[in-house]
């Protein structure tokens, strides 16, 4: 059985693709830039992407009047934490069930990066996180920072385009 390994080695012009799916915008660029990452820095590239698309998705269901630091930053802010986003766009349907587990996931193995100087993809409890994520296209599933950069990319795709949804049917 052939393994298929997600990996992007022709990326498209990426003002083209920036003008024509807007919503994505910068997503090539990050894509690439992921790529040549050291795990470390991939993981929190994609994380803080991904926390943002969140935050996007949530705004786009608020009142355009909203507003947006009142809900987004400072220490009073209550969706102004990757775990609080999660939570909130679980509670109002905006994730599904899988997409709020993967986000937790990915959640817990950015502060790891974060805060552990040495932590990699080869340690066992980092490979058993990655394994337990749903959103990849990856069958290697002893390759785990592929593991994670699909998941990672496949959710803000789809939370992305997801957040264009929501704000037209507001």
């Amino acid at each position: 059985m052939a393994k298929h390994v997600f990996t992007l080695k022709q990326p498209p012009i990426t003002d083209a693709f920036d003008k024509q799916v807007p919503n994505l915008k910068g997503m090539w660029a990050v894509i690439i830039e992921t790529e040549k990452e050291s795990d470390r820095g991939m993981t929190l590239v994609l994380s803080s992407f991904l926390e943002e698309v969140i935050k996007r998705l949530l705004l786009a269901i608020m009142v355009a009047s909203t507003p947006e630091k009142d809900f987004t930053e400072g220490p009073s802010a209550p969706i102004s934490t990757f775990s609080s986003r999660i939570k909130m766009a679980h509670a109002l349907g905006l994730v599904t069930d899988d997409e709020r587990s993967d986000l937790n996931i990915i959640r817990e193995l950015r502060n790891a990066f974060a805060h552990q100087v040495g932590a990699n993809y080869a340690e066992r409890s980092v490979k058993d996180q990655c394994r337990a994520l749903k959103y990849t296209t990856t069958e290697d599933l002893e390759n785990a920072r592929d593991h994670f950069r699909t998941a990672a990319i496949a959710l803000i795709i789809a939370l992305s385009n997801r957040s264009v949804v929501v704000s037209k049917d507001r």
